[in-house]
Formats: structure tokens, C-alpha cells, sequence
């Protein structure tokens, strides 16, 4: 009855539910969006279908969101059968993952811990029924013990340090700011990376912080950021992580005549004062991860999997970097070069803590 529940949802799945939106991926990255930290291009032989889908608890409409689609673009221009189901009724979260296994879907990227959850609940019944699949838990931190998935972050720590070590070197009064949606877990890994990057870079370096209360309200990031200049009005630059509210803090800096650091994708175009954005190589996951699925080695993921700039995550878009000054340019390659290798050590003193074991 099982099997036959799927298939009837897949022909519903098929006629009702929303597919993602497309993704301009003109932006130019630090590296190679087809080829950074890609070892499953290879020409491995694979009897595995190149085809894969992303069940999103979202519509699909942020631009972190949208890098994530860039990275399913990148795939299919690479041969790959893609699908988005934008999940947003959470009572078929479950009804959902059956229908794209039925579907014959045999990677399938969720994004969402709500729906990553769902999964782990229903793990023995699933895995029995299709024992082939695989999953990847997009940007979650999730704890779970299935053999059949991976949760991979793309930590955004070392981008974020990385955007406060720009901003210290460029502020004029070593006074920054950086606002945040909620003070979650995930946020306190932005926060302190910044923190850790500005201090890093210029160790007296003063660094605010806010948050707007809200993940979607522009508003509420407008708000946050007058609140941050009339409080600490030496503050030169602001940086945000606020995904929609985000895009609030960027038109209040505009507005303000406030240099500001975008968040998740490339935001130059969203403000005449955004020089620098915090990346998210989310996309860059996507590819990685299903050619490494693609060439059979999954078996190495492990439950968690940290995408870091060491395995491929790019942190900033090479147009702010050749729009930096010179000797601004020099440290900052210097400082990725020192990432790659181990030699910097980002996770210094008391950010030890951050760094993730996996």
C-alpha cells in the first residue's frame, strides 16, 4: 500500500506543487563555480542516473535560496535531471520525500532541519522500502545517525571572518557593526567569525552588533540599522547577516551614506554603498556533493560534512575584491592562501570553540 501511496503522490506532486524559480548565475566567484573543490568531475564510470531533486521547506525566493537553485542550474547545464518541490505545507513533508523516492529520485537534497526531521522519524520504514537513496541536508547542522545522510553546513564562520577582516582594514574609525535576523546558533557563527576576522586584522578594531528581530521584514532591518548609528555613531561600516530583513539594512546604509557588507550571495547590486559580500557556497556544495554521489563516494560523507573553504567554498565575489585597494587585495589573497592551508589559524583563542570537529 506503501508503494502504491508514493506513486499516487507523485502523480499529484506532479500536477500541484510549485517548482523553483530560476537564478541569474552570471555572478563571478573567487574560483571556478564548475570546478572548486569538485573532486567528483572526474571521469569515474557510474551506473547511477544523473538526477537529482531539492525538497525546500521555502519558496525558493531569498537569495541564499537562490544560490542553492544555482547550484541544481549547474548540475543540469552538467547533463543532470533537476527538480525543486517547495514544500511549504509541513503536514506533506513526509508525503513528499516518498513521492520524489518513488519518483526515482536517488539523491535528494532537503533543505530545512522541519523536513530533515521527518526524514529521521521515518528512517527504518523509508530505508527499507528504497534502500538506494541518498540524502543531503542542506546547511544543517542536524544530529541524526542514518547511514543514508549527510548534513552539510557551509560554514559560515570563515567567510564571516574573512568579511570582518575587510572591514577593519577599510573602516577609518576601527568601529564596525554587524546585525543579524535572530540570535540563534547558526547567527552566533556569522557574529563571531566577523568579530573574530575585524580583531584579527585591526586587534582594537570595536565591532556593535544588532539584530532585527525578524527573518523576512525589510522594515525591521531599516529599523535596526538607524538604531545602530544613532547608539554607536562611529560605527563606518555595517555588515549584515539577516536574510530578507537583510535587505533592509542594506537600503538603510544606502540611505545613510554607509559603507555595508551583503550576506549569502552577491549584493553589490542591491545598494551603491555594498563593496564586499559575506558568500555562502551553497551551490558550490550542490555540484560537489552530487558528483561525489555520482562517482560512488558517498560512503566517505559520513553524517556530517563541514563544506569549508578548504573543500571548495568560495567566501567573496571577485568583483569586490578587484574593487579593494591594492594592498587590501594582497591581504586578503594572502589571508584565503593561509585559510587553505591550515596556516592561519581562524579559530584563534577564545573562537576555538567554533571550530567544528568534522
Amino acid at each position: 500500500m506503501k508503494k502504491l501511496f508514493s506513486l499516487l503522490l507523485v502523480l499529484a506532486l506532479g500536477m500541484g506543487l510549485a517548482a523553483c524559480g530560476s537564478s541569474d548565475s552570471s555572478g563571478s566567484a573567487a574560483g571556478s563555480s564548475s570546478g572548486a573543490g569538485a573532486s567528483g568531475t572526474s571521469a569515474a564510470v557510474s551506473d547511477k542516473e544523473k538526477k537529482t531533486c531539492l525538497i525546500s521547506d521555502s519558496s525558493m525566493a531569498a537569495d541564499f535560496d537562490q544560490v542553492i537553485w544555482r547550484g541544481f542550474t549547474m548540475l543540469e547545464a552538467n547533463g543532470w535531471e533537476v527538480k525543486c518541490i517547495e514544500a511549504l505545507d509541513k503536514a506533506e513533508y513526509e508525503e513528499d520525500i516518498y513521492a520524489m523516492a518513488a519518483a526515482g529520485y536517488k539523491l535528494i537534497y532537503i533543505k530545512g532541519d522541519a523536513i530533515a526531521s521527518v526524514l529521521i522519524d521515518i528512517a527504518d520504514e523509508f530505508h527499507a522500502m528504497y534502500p538506494d537513496v541518498y540524502f543531503i541536508l542542506v546547511d544543517s547542522y542536524i544530529e541524526h545517525d542514518l547511514d543514508f545522510a549527510t548534513a552539510v553546513p557551509v560554514d559560515p564562520y570563515e567567510s564571516s571572518f574573512m568579511g570582518g577582516y575587510v572591514a577593519a582594514l577599510m573602516s577609518q574609525t576601527k568601529e564596525v557593526g554587524w546585525i543579524g535576523h535572530m540570535d540563534t546558533v547558526n547567527l552566533a557563527r556569522f557574529r563571531n567569525g566577523f568579530i573574530a576576522g575585524a580583531q584579527y586584522a585591526v586587534p582594537e578594531c570595536k565591532v556593535a552588533v544588532g539584530f532585527t528581530g525578524d527573518f523576512y521584514d525589510p522594515i525591521k532591518g531599516q529599523e535596526a540599522t538607524y538604531a545602530m548609528h544613532e547608539n554607536s555613531p562611529n560605527v563606518d561600516i555595517i555588515a549584515h547577516a539577516a536574510y530578507i530583513s537583510g535587505n533592509g539594512v542594506l537600503s538603510a546604509c544606502s540611505e545613510l551614506g554607509i559603507p555595508c557588507i551583503g550576506c549569502d550571495a552577491w549584493q553589490g547590486d542591491k545598494g551603491d554603498t555594498v563593496f564586499w559580500s559575506t558568500l555562502k557556497s551553497v551551490d558550490l556544495m550542490v555540484f560537489n556533493t552530487a558528483n561525489r554521489w555520482l562517482n560512488n563516494e558517498e560512503s566517505s560523507f559520513g553524517p556530517k560534512m563541514s563544506f569549508n573553504i578548504a573543500a571548495g567554498s568560495v567566501p567573496y565575489d571577485t568583483r569586490d575584491l578587484s574593487a579593494l585597494p591594492q594592498d587590501v587585495q594582497d591581504k586578503v589573497q594572502e589571508l584565503m592562501e593561509g585559510i587553505k592551508s591550515g596556516s592561519i589559524d581562524v579559530f584563534y583563542g577564545d573562537y576555538a570553540e567554533y571550530k567544528l570537529d568534522y
